[in-house]
């Protein structure tokens, strides 16, 4: 008898949570939204004057990005008990869609957007009451900057020295939401939100800046349907005349290297971004892309992920039109080898052998396993791991790990999921730039479109990776050919 009270209040949990409200979009479906955005700042002499401004000036360049987050939401985006966005915000318009997806939320709330730059953590507060019956739900949040986390992976010094000048600005202020989910169709139908902040800028000026986004829903897609596709490419299309336009002009200053030489970042980024053109199908003689590549030969690369980037986006120059078609339909059955002139043959080399150097061979000491033979490393011998990132990729016993594995091996492994270790690799040609495996590095680019169906598009996709996962996949894959490439 005295098990009756507990025996109901578990039922009534397990019902309870039989129906609470989730996104159910389809598989690899895509819900479509119609968005109104607005954003405006204005300064005053103190905090409480800031604060009272009906702000409506122009913000700041450096306090949001150029580039609007875009107003869908993709069933791979959820996260794993589909209740909310799985992706951290990576800006403020970001924590709106961040706060407004989350269909957790109830009672007391604490929710951390890490690294919102200039700004660093923000903390948001409150208490928000249950949605009503027909879905609909509003709720405030205050928000406060607080002290950086340090996050997996990262030591509290590289994140002092890399990550906390960065976040220049201590805000307070506040996130109002208006919701409503739509049961039926599985997800929110709109929703309005405001964020704003209020922040020393300099001595006796304080700033305020309102950030607004509404989005309404249009339609769910399913399964990756034509409106979903061509949707998706036309935003390439858009992204890559938007690189275009930047790459217009090399002399902009983020384009540009370290003075001291210490690093080749600006040669880097001009690298990824002729990668980029060139994966969304901007023709290779392009006047833009011509004169990036004519740049990059007057760069020195010394740093890693530069020197990494351009050699694939070197050898993207000569992968034929329409080949990833082709091998997706089978009318092609391989990639064709990698034609490179002469003078972007040696050019190759070159790269290839400044990057080998950014490579410590010595055991390190205090490791835990002593089957760890070497740690990739950035330029000058520096490890990846002061620099926020981690061990990016070692040798475990022969077979290569990563915290990005599983992104890493389909790109590069041409033996159906089982990667190559070092000198484990079948017989090339001696020169590995006519090596018909690499194609020239054609094998960075060989499988890119050829993974099985279910994967993640980063797993299939070169071009849709982070820039951290495809500077490590070039150097996993030119550590797995290391003994062709110390005969160049």
């Amino acid at each position: 008898m005295m098990l009756r009270p507990f025996v109901a209040a578990l039922l009534a949990a397990a019902l309870a949570a039989q129906e609470a409200p989730a996104w159910k979009l389809p598989l690899r479906g895509a819900a479509e939204y119609r968005r109104t955005y607005a954003a405006a700042s204005d300064v005053a002499g103190k905090a409480a004057e800031a604060q009272a401004l009906d702000a409506k000036g122009k913000v700041p360049d450096d306090l949001l990005p150029d580039l609007l987050p875009v107003p869908w939401v993709c069933q791979g985006d959820l996260a794993a008990d589909q209740r909310a966005i799985g992706d951290p915000p990576r800006d403020l318009r970001d924590v709106l869609r961040f706060v407004a997806g989350d269909l957790r939320l109830g009672g007391p709330v604490k929710l951390r957007a890490h690294r919102i730059v200039p700004f660093g953590d923000l903390v948001l507060t409150g208490k928000v009451d249950a949605m009503a019956a027909d879905g609909a739900q509003s709720f405030a949040l205050a928000v406060a900057t607080e002290d950086l986390e340090v996050l997996p992976g990262e030591s509290k010094a590289s994140m002092a020295k890399f990550v906390r000048d960065l976040c220049k600005h201590r805000a307070k202020g506040e996130l109002r939401m208006r919701r409503t989910f739509d049961a039926q169709r599985g997800a929110l139908g709109s929703w309005q939100g405001e964020l704003s902040l209020v922040f020393e800028e300099g001595k006796g000026v304080w700033r305020k800046l309102v950030v607004r986004d509404a989005q309404e829903l249009v339609a769910v897609h399913d399964n990756q349907d034509a409106a979903f596709r061509g949707a998706v490419a036309q935003a390439i299309r858009d992204g890559a005349k938007w690189l275009r336009r930047d790459l217009e002009k090399l002399d902009r200053g983020h384009l540009q290297d370290a003075e001291d030489g210490s690093r080749s970042y600006g040669a880097g980024r001009i690298a990824l971004a002729l990668l980029t053109l060139l994966h969304a199908e901007t023709p290779a003689d392009d006047a833009v892309v011509a004169a990036g590549f004519d740049e990059l030969r007057k760069r020195v690369l010394v740093d890693t992920y530069s020197l990494s980037v351009a050699l694939m986006a070197l050898a993207e120059r000569y992968t034929p039109p329409g080949e990833a078609d082709l091998l997706r339909s089978g009318a092609l059955p391989a990639p064709k080898p990698r034609a490179l002139s002469a003078a972007d043959r040696q050019l190759a080399g070159e790269w290839l052998a400044t990057l080998l150097k950014n490579i410590d061979t010595r055991h390190k000491p205090g490791h835990s396993d002593p089957h760890i033979v070497f740690e990739l490393r950035g330029c000058g011998g520096q490890s990846f791991a002061r620099h926020g990132f981690g061990h990016m990729t070692m040798i475990h016993k022969g077979h290569p790990i990563s915290h990005a594995q599983h992104s890493l091996n389909p790109l590069f492994d041409q033996h159906d999921g089982h990667g190559l270790a070092v000198g484990q690799h079948p017989d090339h040609p001696a020169n590995v730039l006519d090596d018909a495996g690499l194609d020239a590095l054609g094998g960075l680019v060989q499988h890119q479109q050829l993974r099985a169906g279910g994967q993640r598009p980063g797993d299939g996709q070169l071009l849709l990776l982070p820039a951290r996962e495809v500077a490590s996949a070039a150097l996993q894959h030119l550590l797995q050919h290391r003994k062709q490439l110390e005969q160049l």
